[in-house]
């Protein structure tokens, strides 16, 4: 919509929900509307003015409304909404699908899939008839916890023999995205028997369908599905001065507040603090950096036999062999087994250990326990699944050999020793699982 066409929504705008009257709007909302839509503003400052509109989640809500109903994409997260709003924009949403397609209306939906899909349940058979709208593997990602009474329609289709086979794997998908252990097994089961998911590019059929399972938290142990990520999550909470490059060494543009806006860095503390950051071992080549010090370690973690863990990786060994192990001994303690870490230069800026900090942990809220990849969400965290760039990805123990458990997971982005910024490849998340049959830790990292 070009920016001559505001002038012409002081009328209102109806529906079968509700009304919308632009002149009557705030004069904030109002004039983030028109910034918005009129594309010549910087980024930044269209963000902060959305950020004012969160004071008062009315605005926020007829903005919403309003990018509805002019079938306009807001790029802005609906996390800002409340339950109750966010499941009223979802009727709207629908019944703008039912007449066409609506780019605000899909992202409504695909947002509330993330944060809310127990909101989506009640509408999954008119969402299966408006399909075509949505990628497949966002389509399936609705019927995440979806209720007994649709996993029991989902299994009947499977198993029907009028079923075609590209339908029984949408429907194969849809069953593992529920995230019932039940319902995996029957579905992985299924797979197997079928031969659903045939050998393809030299990879064994049975490997492409644990593929599938490890995308959504599961694995197989010892010829068992179990899950490898547990609950409850924990996000980890920064002093807001901690993220501060006064330096010449960062790698990408400086932070603003509104880059901590997003309700997943603003939670409530419950425990710490937590040592983070810093040096174990201080060699100028190879320097051993300090992650976390988990004293005390977290309700729910798989870690037994520990009143206290601490974890620590040589970033730049990382960063060139892809995989580290380390064996940690009675106290907690880590010590590389990884040979190779000795032939590693630890020469580029980026490569620096964590800049040392007290941070604390605070128990995640369900809307936020699974994150999509993106710029502007707080993606440090303790438990919980993993935030995957690419396909699932995780370790087998380097000692025991068997699937290790996820347990933390680190963003690019933080401060390092000298004022730079810690990078994990070319921008992505470091992943650590843990072993505690051997009390061995996993590290490793994906990028685009």
């Amino acid at each position: 919509m070009c920016c001559n066409v505001i002038e012409k929504h002081t009328s209102k705008i109806k529906n079968n929900h509700c009304v919308i009257n632009y002149s009557t709007m705030p004069q904030s909302a109002q004039a983030f509307i028109d910034t918005y839509l009129k594309r010549n503003a910087p980024r930044e400052y269209t963000k902060k003015q959305f950020l004012k509109l969160t004071n008062d989640l009315a605005s926020v809500y007829d903005v919403y409304q309003y990018f509805l109903k002019n079938d306009k994409q807001l790029d802005f997260s609906v996390s800002f909404l409340t339950e109750e709003q966010l499941d009223t924009l979802i009727v709207e949403a629908l019944d703008l699908l039912k007449k066409g397609h609506n780019k605000g209306a899909v992202q409504v939906i695909l947002e509330a899939s993330w944060q809310f899909p127990e909101l989506l349940h009640k509408y999954l058979d008119v969402l299966t008839t408006l399909k075509s709208y949505f990628d497949f593997d966002y389509y399936s990602f609705f019927w995440r916890y979806a209720p007994p009474s649709k996993i029991a329609l989902l299994q009947k289709k499977l198993q029907a023999p009028e079923t075609s086979v590209s339908d029984k794997l949408e429907l194969f998908e849809c069953l593992l995205q529920t995230r019932d252990l039940a319902a995996v097994q029957f579905a992985y089961q299924f797979a197997i028997d079928t031969n659903l998911i045939p050998e393809a590019y030299g990879v064994l059929g049975t490997d492409r369908i644990i593929a599938y399972l490890e995308a959504i938290g599961f694995t197989v142990k010892n010829k068992t599905i179990v899950r490898y990520c547990y609950q409850p999550t924990y996000h980890l909470q920064f002093s807001r001065n901690y993220f501060k490059f006064p330096g010449p060494n960062r790698a990408s543009d400086p932070p603003t507040l509104s880059d901590f806006s997003h309700p997943a860095w603003n939670l409530s503390p419950e425990k710490g603090p937590y040592r983070f950051g810093g040096v174990l071992q201080d060699d100028e080549k190879k320097p051993f950096a300090h992650i976390i010090t988990l004293d005390p370690i977290p309700e729910g973690l798989p870690i037994s036999g520990f009143k206290k863990l601490t974890l620590g990786v040589h970033i730049a060994a990382m960063e060139n062999i892809g995989i580290v192990y380390y064996k940690h001994d009675t106290s907690g303690n880590p010590h590389s087994i990884e040979s190779r870490i000795s032939e590693c230069q630890d020469e580029e800026m980026w490569l620096l250990p964590i800049k040392e900090t007290q941070i604390s942990l605070a128990r995640t809220p369900q809307r936020w326990t699974l994150q999509d990849w993106n710029s502007t969400e707080n993606l440090f965290k303790i438990g919980g699944e993993p935030t995957w760039i690419q396909c699932a990805d995780t370790l087998s123990c380097s000692e025991c050999k068997t699937k290790m458990d996820f347990l933390m997971q680190l963003d690019t982005g933080l401060p390092d020793i000298k004022n730079g910024e810690v990078w994990f490849g070319s921008g992505g998340i470091c992943y650590i699982f843990w072993c505690d049959a051997c009390n061995v830790s996993g590290y490793m990292r994906q990028y685009t």
